[in-house]
């Protein structure tokens, strides 16, 4: 199997934004929701941080306090990610799993996630679109 360039590996790393798409859960909470994701490359393992923002229940403006997640595992092989996430809050049960593909030129992520929702308290599934955010 041929090594991954060190580039290639390397361009996960940094700022990613973009949209979930909500497809199996709850009705009532909208389907959209913004997402913000950083990827770190630490001394012995990835991690990195998440950011959801999602409307409030009048769907006219951003609810104030965004979900903020860790990512807890990131397994990478140079195209396929697998990225559990995990709320900061241990308070509150909200977790899941993102797959996703890094397309060829390393600026987009395409994907799905499923996971357990904050705001639904159920089971939810659905589709990511990612881009790179430049420095």
């Amino acid at each position: 199997m041929p090594t991954v360039p060190l580039a290639r590996r390397n361009s996960l790393f940094g700022k990613w934004s973009g949209h979930m798409e909500q497809k199996v859960g709850a009705e009532c909470v909208l389907a959209s929701h913004s997402m913000n994701l950083e990827f770190i490359k630490g001394s012995t393992a990835t991690s990195g941080s998440m950011k959801l923002e999602y409307l409030s229940a009048n769907e006219t403006e951003l609810d104030e306090k965004p979900i903020q997640a860790e990512v807890i595992n990131i397994i990478y092989d140079g195209r396929i990610l697998k990225c559990d996430y995990v709320n900061k809050d241990d308070n509150v049960i909200h977790f899941g799993t993102i797959y996703g593909e890094l397309s060829a030129n390393g600026r987009q992520i395409k994907g799905e996630f499923i996971g357990y929702g904050l705001i639904s308290e159920q089971l939810v599934a659905g589709s990511i679109i990612l881009e790179r955010k430049l420095a």
